[in-house]
């Protein structure tokens, strides 16, 4: 089996802070309060990176600016509900 290669680190750290900024998830707040540190941040972007429809999730997020949720397929999806529910 071949691993599929991550996507850009970059892109991804944009993607993950659009994501969390559409969902109203305080990644701010969640790293002043010790809820996420920077190993916790560094698995965002990895996760993302890892994520099967990156595509789909950038067109998302430049059409809508406010999402109730993350998509289902997010790999990220438990890690911004947990934050949301800790603010």
């Amino acid at each position: 089996m071949q691993m599929k290669p991550m996507g850009e680190p970059r892109k991804h750290y944009w993607q993950v802070l659009k994501m969390a900024n559409a969902t109203g998830t305080p990644l701010q707040a969640a790293f002043e309060d010790g809820d996420l540190g920077s190993a916790d941040f560094a698995d965002l972007i990895t996760k993302c990176q890892r994520c099967p429809q990156p595509e789909k999730c950038s067109v998302i997020l430049d059409r809508v600016r406010k999402l109730p949720d993350t998509p289902d397929f997010c790999p990220n999806r438990e890690t911004y509900a947990r934050l949301r529910r800790q603010a």
